[in-house]
């Protein structure tokens, strides 16, 4: 949606931002300090959060990774874009964050990996990159694959990372063995019962880590660096100094039912997730010890990311450069017996999000210190692009924001910059919205098991502070849900058929639906020859 008209948007005083966009991958929003965290896993983003501003009810836009990041760099939720999983290819039409920024003047670079499959249709029939869906998103320089001297391209097979930890003297044959769970049946998915191999120093994140400080030290122009830092993905590993970490009687049991029978009663597609093993939590784990896991895999990379904030300070470019920490999407983590990230559930779709731009922050006179602000309203992944946009145009001394313009027509989000300078005119949603495709056009599990078509597997979740609401493609055969979030807080009594509820389930349900017209366009619907 375009940007409104802001009470002052004069030039405030920053020159061009360096921009640092960060996620931690699969990173749940209740494993944050600033958030509510009890365990001291954050210190780093906690510190940044009490610099800048943290988004309290941030949801992503869809999952998996590569759908997720689309909509983050695109600034289109899923029914806008159509990268519905890992493997589906971007057209080539769409604006993207690295070629806009490119046009901006800026150098996009990538620091790990945006899980992107190329366009078919401008490659050749024997082009390697049609089978794949780990290809940087084009416009950013991302090293060895896209030919540039500088970036890092983090493919399933480690291959920069490997390279890197043989030049520092610990070679290993494959990443499996890297990661010390070479020979489990799922080795992508594994929980490690022992530590890995190699040192803290030389970890992937600490790998992506020494990357960007060497691209970014030093620099006197306006850089854009894109650092996605694997964890705290599966599989859930640590070097010997983080393992053990938090301890499991530390964490929170699960937000489950009994047992899965009786999670399965609640609905024909939860029945059918957990009948699928590499989706539900494996009877051998102990709930306890993955949690305590992926806690210290949090405590990791948080500590990783404090080495890279407190290089770019060191460097004196703190005050300059603006800061966005996210996750692509969140973790099951057990709740509800799953695993990974799927369905409609807050643990998948709700996730973190600090920012911080020091120089505008002060540079905002007359507007209330936002150092610290928790903001309440609901924000999006499809609200980062027009953000990024936003403060170059603001440094640029334009008087309105980019999103006023042809391109804010084609994009789904608005700017949030004005939280960061405390503008009480900044947009504010009412309800986040996601949409998750679960079609399987290679194995089509779901579709036999539902006895569903390809173009029904899909279902668009909304949620404000009282209902979360679930509407599938597939309406003969799933049923809506309606979860009540105020009594019922962990989603476990549907109450999509309560006559008692339906006043508010059929508001809620109009929303949707207008939500969905507003953000189906084309990209040339507003353009009339003449």
């Amino acid at each position: 949606m375009p940007t409104p008209p802001q009470s002052d948007r004069r030039f405030l005083g920053p020159k061009r931002p360096n921009v640092l966009l960060v996620t931690f991958d699969q990173w749940r929003a209740d494993h944050l300090g600033a958030l509510g965290c009890p365990l001291p896993i954050t210190p780093n983003v906690d510190a940044l959060a009490a610099g800048g501003v943290t988004f309290a009810k941030h949801h992503t836009a869809t999952a998996p990774c590569g759908p997720s990041r689309t909509s983050m760099l695109t600034g289109r939720y899923l029914m806008g874009h159509r990268v519905v999983n890992n493997g589906t290819p971007l057209t080539a039409e769409l604006a993207t964050l690295p070629r806009l920024m490119t046009d901006a003047g800026y150098d996009p670079v990538l620091f790990g990996y945006t899980d992107t499959t190329l366009d078919p249709r401008l490659l050749t029939a024997n082009d390697p990159r049609r089978t794949s869906w780990e290809q940087p998103m084009p416009g950013f320089r991302a090293g060895a694959p896209t030919g540039d001297d500088v970036g890092v391209n983090v493919d399933t097979a480690a291959t920069a990372w490997l390279e890197w930890l043989t030049e520092r003297g610990h070679p290993f044959p494959d990443v499996w063995s890297a990661y010390g769970v070479e020979g489990l049946a799922e080795p992508s998915s594994a929980l490690a019962d022992h530590p890995a191999p190699y040192p803290a120093e030389f970890s992937p994140a600490a790998h992506l880590t020494a990357a960007t400080i060497d691209y970014v030290r030093g620099r006197r122009h306006p850089w854009f660096a894109h650092v996605t830092y694997l964890q705290p993905h599966p599989p859930f590993v640590l070097p010997e100094e983080w393992f053990g970490h938090v301890d499991p009687a530390d964490v929170e049991a699960p937000n489950r039912l009994a047992d899965r029978a009786a999670e399965s009663a609640l609905h024909p597609l939860l029945a059918a997730f957990l009948a699928i093993p590499q989706l539900t939590e494996p009877d051998d784990w102990g709930n306890s010890r993955w949690r305590a896991t992926y806690a210290s895999m949090v405590a990791e990379v948080d500590d990783q990311f404090g080495r890279l904030l407190r290089a770019i300070e060191a460097d004196g470019q703190a005050d300059d450069t603006l800061v966005i920490l996210t996750s692509d999407h969140g973790e099951q983590l057990g709740d509800h017996w799953l695993r990974h990230k799927l369905g409609w559930y807050p643990e998948s779709f709700h996730v973190p999000l600090v920012m911080r731009w020091p120089a505008a922050q002060k540079a905002s006179a007359g507007g209330p210190p936002t150092a610290g602000t928790v903001v309440e309203s609901y924000t999006g992944h499809v609200d980062l692009l027009p953000t990024v946009l936003d403060a170059v145009a603001l440094a640029d001394g334009a008087k309105e924001g980019p999103l006023t313009t042809e391109l804010g027509e084609q994009l789904d989000g608005h700017s949030l910059l004005g939280h960061l300078l405390g503008d009480p005119e900044t947009p504010q949603r009412r309800a986040a919205y996601w949409e998750w495709d679960f079609r399987d056009p290679q194995h089509r599990i779901p579709e036999i098991a539902l006895g569903l078509g390809l173009q029904e597997c899909s279902l668009v979740a909304r949620r404000d502070d009282e209902w979360l609401t679930v509407t599938f493609s597939g309406a003969s055969r799933l049923p809506p849900l309606a979860f009540h979030l105020i009594e019922d807080p962990g989603c476990h009594v549907d109450r999509a058929d309560d006559p008692d509820a339906a006043p508010a389930l059929l508001a809620a349900t109009r929303d949707t639906l207008a939500w969905r017209l507003r953000n189906t366009r084309g990209l040339l619907v507003n353009r009339l020859a003449r």
